[in-house]
């Protein structure tokens, strides 16, 4: 199975939003249960902490590395020679949309 075909764009646009919200609201129920604001051993769910923290880390060691990886092998900026951020057109951070035309460039 080509993991190309299985993670379309939108897709992949979707889990990236969701993984960031669900991150955010994982490191800041940690951060409330630290600071003794809540307390998260008194939920319904057993060993919800501990869930928590191991979706903290495999998130780090798992998630993170993946999406680094496939923004890595993204083709290069020709201004400046940075990562291009692929949508359904191609986008350099640095430089703003990326449009190319015939004759600037390549010569085909």
């Amino acid at each position: 199975m080509n993991p190309e075909k299985l993670f379309t764009y939108s897709l992949l646009r979707y889990m990236k939003r969701g993984g960031v919200l669900s991150i955010i609201m994982v490191i800041f129920l940690l951060f409330l249960d630290f600071y003794n604001v809540i307390n998260l051993k008194n939920f319904p769910i057993p060993y919800f902490q501990i869930f928590l923290w191991l979706y903290l880390i495999i998130n780090a060691g798992i998630a993170a590395p993946f999406s680094y990886i496939k923004e890595k092998s993204n083709p290069k900026c020709p201004k400046c020679s940075r990562t291009l951020k692929i949508e359904p057109s191609f986008y350099c951070e640095n430089c703003g949309k990326i449009e190319f035309r015939k004759g600037e460039g390549n010569d085909q």
